[in-house]
């Protein structure tokens, strides 16, 4: 190899990390910020000081944030589907159907994690981005399950 293609090698690497940490960035931001508004309204509720304007601010951004997920649950799984991984696929086929419980729920999210591994190393970055999604589906799937068990 050259060192013309050993850069241009380099290159695709660092762009497809650059695109993974982005979008991973932001899904995060997006996630601390949600939170933070979740955690500010339980201290206003604990005191009985619920604001009415922050109610229907929230109510707002969950619909979004349903929205955005129902999209994410309703399509990505086909993406994902491949004749050689059955139990990935039915797997997946339980997640879009929202049948799938928490130990399958982490099963899933392994056996996606190593396929990301595998789709990072060949460099395709729409295959990459769509089990980024899928995997956050999967965490914000667990947190509610966690969320509800606590209750």
């Amino acid at each position: 190899m050259s060192l013309s293609e050993y850069i241009s090698v380099a290159s695709l690497i660092l762009s497809a990390i650059g695109v993974i940490l982005t979008v991973s960035g932001l899904a995060i931001v997006y996630f601390k910020i949600i939170l933070g508004i979740f955690e500010r309204l339980t201290k206003l509720e604990g005191k009985g000081k619920t604001d009415p304007a922050v109610l229907e601010r929230l109510k707002a951004l969950e619909t979004k944030t349903d929205l955005f997920w129902g999209v994410v649950q309703a399509n990505i799984p086909k993406l994902l589907r491949s004749p050689h991984t059955p139990v990935e696929d039915a797997l997946l086929d339980k997640l879009r159907d929202d049948t799938i419980n928490r130990i399958e729920l982490l099963d899933l999210r392994h056996l996606l994690q190593c396929d990301l591994d595998d789709e990072i190393n060949k460099k395709d970055l729409s295959l990459s981005i769509a089990y980024i999604l899928a995997i956050s589906l999967i965490d914000s799937k667990i947190l509610d399950g966690s969320r509800r068990s606590e209750r």
